[in-house]
């Protein structure tokens, strides 16, 4: 089932022209995916160098959403610096969701990813989130729920 979705959310993220790798074909009895192999480098490795990047990775992530996918683990160590721009990749936890608390958890798991990974640049955040208004119309709903999630997530003890 995990093939199957992650290969459904490829199709559906290809169809509306947000970069990933080129779905070549799921087989379902070998529960393997072919796709298309991309020549670059993890973001991870070049935003420290680039932190331009931040704000189209940020693009990135409000298009994805626009289309009701929530990807699942947003890192920079998730997206593929290649043919000069981002492309999103490892889909396998990923899922359809309309729900916005699901979208602004996202948005959390990446903002904890940037903190732990990119502490050098303390605006990375804020750079994929002016990106994320560009890719996602419905944003403010999204990003006033990130809010609530990030408050939620100070309070545990």
């Amino acid at each position: 089932q995990r093939t199957r979705r992650e290969g459904k959310i490829m199709e559906k993220l290809q169809a509306a022209k947000v970069p990933v790798p080129t779905l070549v074909k799921v087989d379902d009895k070998k529960m393997e995916i072919d796709m298309s192999f991309l020549d670059g480098e993890k973001l991870r490795d070049v935003l420290d160098k680039s932190p331009k990047l931040a704000k189209e990775f940020g693009k990135l992530v409000g298009l994805m959403h626009a289309e009701d996918v929530v990807h699942g683990d947003l890192t920079t160590s998730n997206v593929i610096h290649a043919s000069n721009k981002l492309h999103l990749i490892d889909f396998g936890l990923s899922f359809i969701s309309t729900k916005v608390e699901d979208k602004a958890v996202d948005l959390h798991v990446l903002t904890c990813a940037l903190e732990s990974t990119h502490f050098s640049l303390p605006d990375a955040f804020n750079s994929v989130i002016a990106g994320y208004k560009e890719g996602n119309k419905a944003h403010s709903v999204v990003l006033e729920r990130l809010e609530v999630v990030r408050a939620r997530g100070r309070n545990k003890k």
